[in-house]
């Protein structure tokens, strides 16, 4: 929830009425493209981990 809360105060509040037109499209595109790959990071780390079996 923190990281939620700080996210929304960094860029919806802070960030986002600094841009407008093409930039603030391009803002969020960067923004939606970043949370994509921080993901995907753990998910590709969980698919290489060998199954343990006992």
């Amino acid at each position: 929830m923190l990281l939620h809360a700080t996210n929304n105060s960094v860029s919806g509040e802070l960030a986002s009425p600094l841009f407008t037109g093409a930039d603030a499209v391009h803002l969020h595109l960067s923004m939606a493209l970043g949370w994509v790959v921080i993901a995907l990071v753990p998910a590709g780390h969980r698919a290489r981990d060998p199954v343990r079996e006992e």
